[in-house]
C-alpha cells in the first residue's frame, strides 16, 4: 500500500519479508483525527477542536485559529476576550491546545489574541469571561492597593468631591471639589 484515504491510518501489520507488511485502519476514536494518513498516526483531539476522526476538524471556539504543523493541528491565535491555553511553541503537547475566557482581572480586546492582559488603571473585572474590563463608574477612581476583580477596587470620592462624570478614573486626586 502507498496511501489511505481521509481517516484511515497505514499500519505496518506482518513481518519482514511479506508482501502484506501494511494495512489501512480506521482512528479508533471520533476523538482523534489524522493529517496525512500515509505517513502519520491518530493524534489525540485537543480541547479547542471537534474531531472526526479523519483529517476534518471544526474549531470549539468560533474565530480561533489553527494551522497544520506536520501531523498535527496547532493553535496560534484566538479571538477577542479569550487566551490561548498551550499556545503553538516548540515542546508543546498539542492535543491540550484551546481557547480560554480571560481571567478576573484580565482581557484581550485587540485580536488575534494569545495572552490576556491585566486590566489598565481605573478598571476591573470580576470575573472569568470574554468580556472587556469595566471602566470604574463616575465619582470613583481605581485604588492601586487592591487587585482589580472586583467592583470594590473602585473608591467612592470623598463626600463633597466628585469626577466631575469621567469613568475608569486612576487617582483619589481625580475627585475634585463639588460646585458650591
Amino acid at each position: 500500500l502507498t496511501s489511505c484515504r481521509p481517516g484511515y491510518e497505514l499500519r505496518t501489520t506482518a513481518e519482514a519479508g511479506s508482501a502484506d507488511l501494511q494495512q489501512c485502519f480506521k482512528c479508533q476514536s471520533l476523538t482523534s483525527y489524522i493529517l496525512r494518513p500515509d505517513v502519520d498516526s491518530c493524534q489525540p483531539c485537543p480541547p479547542g477542536l471537534t474531531c472526526h476522526g479523519d483529517a476534518t476538524l471544526d474549531p470549539v471556539t468560533t474565530n480561533s485559529t489553527w494551522v497544520k504543523d506536520g501531523s498535527v493541528f496547532k493553535l496560534e491565535s484566538c479571538p477577542y476576550g479569550y487566551s490561548a491555553v498551550s499556545i503553538n511553541v516548540e515542546g508543546v503537547d498539542a492535543s491540550t491546545q484551546e481557547c480560554a475566557p480571560c481571567a478576573k482581572g484580565e482581557e484581550c480586546t485587540d485580536p488575534p489574541c494569545t495572552v490576556c492582559t491585566g486590566c489598565e488603571a481605573g478598571f476591573y473585572k470580576a470575573s472569568v469571561s470574554t468580556e472587556a474590563c469595566i471602566a470604574c463608574p463616575e465619582n470613583t477612581y481605581g485604588d492601586e492597593s487592591l487587585e482589580q476583580t472586583q467592583p470594590g477596587y473602585c473608591r467612592a470620592c470623598p463626600a463633597g468631591s466628585d469626577t466631575q462624570s469621567l469613568t475608569g478614573r486612576t487617582r483619589l486626586s481625580a475627585c475634585q471639589c463639588s460646585v458650591g
